[in-house]
């Protein structure tokens, strides 16, 4: 899924269509501290778990290694 821009919106139209793609399963995205996934208006099906980066991992980043 590739959008023009980074939001709330946006990721919330990612959440549903990664929630339809697999209905049955239990899914747990790993994301960074970004706005938009801290957002209060981010509504995450019950099956579907978040847990955030530490606020500086670059370990964790690809760019960062090259």
């Amino acid at each position: 899924m590739i959008l023009p821009k980074a939001n709330t919106g946006h990721m919330t139209d990612f959440v549903i269509m990664v929630s339809a793609r697999f209905p049955t399963a239990r899914i747990l995205l790993v994301m960074e501290g970004a706005g938009w996934h801290r957002a209060k208006a981010l509504a995450m099906p019950t099956y579907m778990r978040h847990i955030f980066l530490s606020p500086y991992s670059p370990e964790t980043n690809q760019v960062k290694h090259t």
